[in-house]
């Protein structure tokens, strides 16, 4: 069984905030306290080229508890993680887009977090 990334579609030039429900390799909510570092990975599958690459701040993006803003829909329990991403790495419309997040726990093995973005037209743009 192969995992598969979250997929979502977006409008070309707009940004986005992904999130979801993170758990560790112990099967416990990620928190701040165990995560040593999360870097990202962003690249235009489409063109084969790579966008964007950085580090996180843990506690920009890590919540110690579960968040149920308007922005999360999945369910009623919600999220822990969500990283705003900026509008001019998904400049070209009809391309899909991977953002690979790598979680670097304070102890036990790294674990990957996927998105792949699929960029729609706006006209105006």
């Amino acid at each position: 069984l192969m995992p598969q990334p979250k997929r979502a579609s977006i409008w070309e030039d707009g940004g986005a905030f992904l999130m979801g429900r993170v758990l560790g390799n112990d099967g416990a909510y990620l928190t701040q306290a165990v995560t040593s570092s999360i870097t990202y990975l962003i690249h235009d599958i489409t063109a084969g080229a790579d966008i964007a690459s950085g580090s996180l701040t843990v506690s920009s993006v890590i919540f110690d508890t579960l968040q149920t803003d308007g922005r999360w829909t999945e369910d009623d329990t919600g999220y822990n993680f969500g990283h705003a991403v900026q509008a001019a790495w998904f400049a070209t419309p009809d391309h899909t887009y991977r953002v690979e997040y790598k979680f670097t726990p304070s102890s036990g093995q790294v674990f990957w977090v996927v998105f792949e973005l699929m960029t729609s037209a706006i006209y105006t743009s």
